[in-house]
């Protein structure tokens, strides 16, 4: 049977832990992008609800495949906006007059 040996390891000497990458928010993706919206001093309401545009820029905050993803295109034509993609970003812009 093999026997086990104590190793002593020199201070400094240990492998250093490296951070886990942050997910990079993709517009395709069904994710939030929370980095943006705090970036902008966005917060969630009383319920606990992100908005799901930026005001100032009109960015979406949600991947196209988010499940409240058509909730939100309802929302932006209610309101007299149209979602267009802009490089890979979509934005709720204001609908073109007639």
């Amino acid at each position: 049977m093999p026997t086990l040996r104590a190793t002593h390891k020199t201070a400094g000497t240990e492998p250093k832990l490296k951070k886990p990458k942050k997910k990079k928010f993709d517009p395709e993706g069904e994710d939030y992008d929370y980095e943006t919206a705090k970036k902008h001093g966005i917060k969630p309401d009383k319920t606990g609800h992100w908005p799901s545009r930026v005001p100032q820029t009109g960015i979406l905050l949600k991947g196209k495949t988010h499940p409240t993803w058509k909730l939100t295109v309802r929302g932006e034509d209610d309101a007299g906006y149209t979602i267009i993609k802009k490089g890979k970003r979509y934005y709720s812009v204001p609908k073109p007059e007639k």
